[in-house]
């Protein structure tokens, strides 16, 4: 691989990872992100570098913010390091009221920055901490004798993916188990389950938290 694929391929990482841990991100500060942590690009590098990603598969693209405030096509000559980072799920039903969501909610709020070697684990849109929190959940699912092992841990897997996208909220994998005839037998049960995602959820890094956990943030 040559010197140049491999900057393709750590900015790369570094948009996707930015994606699935923000939601969204301005490329300046994702800029600066990526030279505190790699060998510094200069910033026609960066852009060149992002030009040539753009041509790829990804779960990202970058708007202006004339774009993201007129919802049309770009139309100007925003420079590229001007523009903002957006994650597929924000503007993939065809407008952007998910990122105005979004950008309300965080408001205020720092970015969390990872050590390089944890933020680039969130290349994987599906990556979730093994926290004790996320081990009792999926042992919880493990325990239903109408799931197998691999249904189970693919349970607990989705259960941490929809809640980081649903700001915590287990609504989702409860309308699943439930399609499956899985979800909890009795109040109690209920009770135990709901618990378990809490628990887990204050452990998840959340986009509407700017990639802080919700301990993080009360502490």
């Amino acid at each position: 691989m040559t010197d140049k694929k491999i900057v393709e391929k750590a900015v790369l990482d570094y948009c996707n990872a930015a994606a699935n841990l923000y939601g969204f991100i301005p490329v300046r500060k994702l800029f600066e992100i990526y030279n505190s942590q790699n060998d510094p690009l200069t910033e026609k590098e960066l852009c060149d570098t992002l030009e040539k990603i753009l041509t790829e598969p990804r779960n990202f693209d970058l708007f202006s913010k004339e774009e993201l405030e007129s919802g049309e096509p770009e139309t100007d000559d925003t420079p590229t390091l001007e523009k903002i980072l957006l994650a597929e799920y924000l503007y993939i039903m065809g407008d952007f009221d998910d990122y105005y969501e979004l950008e309300e909610k965080i408001r205020g709020l720092p970015y969390h920055i990872l050590e390089k070697d944890k933020f680039l684990k969130y290349t994987d849109e599906l990556y979730v901490e093994k926290t004790l929190e996320f081990i009792s959940l999926r042992a919880y699912f493990r325990s239903i004798s109408e799931l197998s092992r691999e249904e189970a841990d693919d349970f607990a897997l989705d259960a941490a993916y929809t809640m980081r996208l649903f700001d915590n909220s287990p609504e989702m994998i409860l309308q699943r188990m439930k399609a499956t005839k899985t979800e909890p037998k009795n109040r109690r049960e209920l009770e135990r389950f709901l618990r378990l995602c809490h628990d887990m959820g204050c452990k998840l890094r959340l986009a509407s938290l700017r990639g802080a956990t919700t301990e993080e943030l009360l502490n």
